[in-house]
């Protein structure tokens, strides 16, 4: 019926659950905070949609940034591409592709685990099923 009074209820919440709420770096420290908001910004040229092809600099400026972040950064970054990846724009989802493909090559053991999550294979996926009415034959883009 009700909770007995002062019992703390834990909640936990791995670390690739996306809520609709998310917002991206908000528990972070302030160190933390500065070096995901530079990712973030590097992200997001890397896949903004008025681009006609993929800017490798901003690639591979993300695939520094990856490799030298703390686990929270990391982790918060992978979240913002999930985020991204799940885009209603298409360009941005093919970009956001493109920019994982980059960082799959050339981060390692600790990106390759942290996609090999099955959140993270259920939006990719989900994108594919978006944009491809059957899969390998007709895709849309």
């Amino acid at each position: 019926k009700d909770k007995p009074q002062g019992v703390a209820v834990e909640y936990k919440e791995t670390t690739f659950s996306m809520n609709l709420f998310w917002i991206p770096g908000r528990n972070l420290v302030p160190e933390d905070k500065i070096c995901f908001d530079e990712i973030q910004k590097v992200i997001d040229t890397a896949t903004n949609d008025f681009l006609i092809r993929p800017d490798w600099d901003s690639n591979m400026a993300c695939v520094d940034l990856m490799k030298t972040s703390t686990s929270y950064v990391f982790n918060e970054s992978i979240m913002y591409l999930r985020r991204k990846l799940t885009s209603n724009n298409p360009k941005t989802s093919l970009l956001t592709l493109r920019l994982l493909e980059t960082l799959m090559n050339n981060c390692g053991d600790r990106f390759y685990s942290a996609v090999n999550d099955k959140n993270f294979i259920y939006d990719l996926g989900k994108t594919a099923r978006k944009y491809c009415s059957k899969p390998g034959i007709d895709c849309k883009e």
